[in-house]
């Protein structure tokens, strides 16, 4: 994998367009990262440290408590439903939460801890 850094994003659909629209490098093609395992997580966070938040390419938009990945070759496999992980999820505490007027975009860095939450899909950058 190749990671880049995407800052001053603020919606989700705007990270999945800067992601799916990025330049092309050889062999690479590029999408808004996915997690998959916990040392993909710790890398990716070691990268952007704690005083960053993105998106990640994680919703729940089509089916509330049903999350997905949304871009990438995980593309429409679900990782999370109705409280039990199906592969791999880093949730914060009392996260998701769903709460307002809905959250269904992924955001990691949950207030510096490098866990995931659920967000409303106006801010953070992408990854």
């Amino acid at each position: 994998h190749y990671y880049q850094y995407i800052g001053q994003i603020k919606s989700f659909s705007d990270a999945l367009a800067a992601a799916t629209f990025a330049p092309p490098i050889s062999g690479y093609t590029a999408h808004l990262a996915t997690i998959t395992s916990q040392e993909e997580q710790d890398f990716i966070f070691a990268l952007v440290g704690r005083n960053q938040f993105f998106w990640i390419a994680g919703s729940d938009a089509d089916n509330e408590g049903t999350w997905k990945w949304v871009a990438g070759p995980e593309a429409g496999q679900t990782f999370w439903k109705d409280g039990t992980t199906l592969t791999y999820a880093n949730w914060g505490v009392a996260e998701p939460n769903n709460l307002g007027s809905g959250e269904h975009s992924l955001l990691l860095n949950n207030l510096g801890t490098g866990t995931w939450n659920d967000s409303p899909s106006q801010f953070g950058n992408a990854a």
